[in-house]
């Protein structure tokens, strides 16, 4: 029986402020109220976050938290849950304690039977390790960031529509080209994209060829959501390049999505792999072992990723 020096439970409006201390010092970011409401309260989805206090000065030691959205799979709509907020310090003999009890907290009953049957995040290393040992992580597959600098191009005949808004014809979009992966409805890229606290994103939207949401973070651009019909992503992407580079961008940084005709526009703009991987995990209903194998042929996107 593992001791228990911490008492676990659903976080609620009062612990807030002391949560956000507690995530700027394990993540080394600001975290805000706003962004706390905006992520666990707001999103067009059902969540939970659960924290852990020590006993003795009831302070704040282990945070977990989960999300979840309408994801199509197989031809089904079904709830997908995602890891996030994933926090701990250390407490009496092990670091990985009171992270253990939390996450099993949270995630009981999670994923339901209805649900798809297994729940993803993009942990560190050292969260893999912990979640492998005790909670039934398993990798499922690396992603690898490509990256560019933009260039100003002649775009007299472009079609393309910036926006810091989503628009309702995105969905259509979405679906035309993608079988998998977390429903980009108008309400899940309204709540993702535009309301978001202390960020910007901007759309860039072509209803012939696709559309692209870039992330601006300082003078990079990070292209978290590219949509495109088949043989439109360069034309696409050469706008979207235009426009970064006319608001002095100077790194662009996306996911290789393993299509061909991908790899082939990359390499034809002059991006190149760099060294920076991110890794997917995922862990099965219960805890259940070999869910990887059905995971695996699911879409991840860079957009899932609440840490751009």
């Amino acid at each position: 029986m593992r001791q228990r020096n911490i008492s676990i439970y659903e976080s609620s409006d009062e612990d807030i402020e002391e949560l956000c201390t507690f995530l700027e010092k394990r993540f080394d970011r600001t975290f805000s109220p706003e962004e706390i409401i905006w992520k666990y309260k707001r999103l067009p989805g059902l969540s939970r976050s659960f924290i852990a206090r020590s006993k003795g000065d009831k302070r704040i030691v282990a945070h977990t938290g989960t999300i979840g959205f309408k994801a199509l799979y197989g031809g089904e709509e079904r709830f997908l849950w995602q890891l996030v907020d994933f926090a701990a310090e250390p407490l009496g003999l092990s670091k990985r304690l009171p992270l253990v009890l939390t996450a099993e907290a949270m995630l009981d009953g999670i994923p339901a039977k209805e649900d798809l049957p297994w729940v993803f995040g993009f942990p560190s290393y050292r969260h893999f390790i912990i979640g492998q040992k005790f909670l039934g992580y398993e990798p499922v597959k690396p992603f690898f960031f490509w990256q560019g600098v933009p260039r100003k191009c002649n775009l007299a005949d472009s079609d393309i529509i910036t926006s810091d808004k989503p628009t309702k014809e995105l969905e259509n979009l979405w679906r035309k080209v993608r079988r998998k992966g977390i429903i980009r409805s108008y309400n899940f890229l309204l709540w993702r994209y535009f309301e978001r606290p202390d960020r910007y994103y901007r759309f860039y939207i072509d209803y012939k060829q696709g559309w692209i949401t870039a992330a601006f973070l300082g003078k990079e651009a990070w292209l978290t959501e590219v949509v495109y019909l088949p043989g439109k992503l360069k034309p696409l992407i050469i706008s979207v390049l235009d426009d970064l580079a006319r608001e002095g961008i100077k790194i662009v940084k996306i996911w290789n999505d393993n299509r061909d005709e991908s790899w082939d526009t990359f390499t034809a703009l002059d991006f190149l792999p760099n060294s920076e991987m991110v890794l997917v995990a995922v862990r099965g209903r219960g805890g259940i072992r070999g869910i990887w194998k059905k995971a695996y042929n699911y879409d991840y996107y860079l957009g899932d990723w609440d840490i751009v």
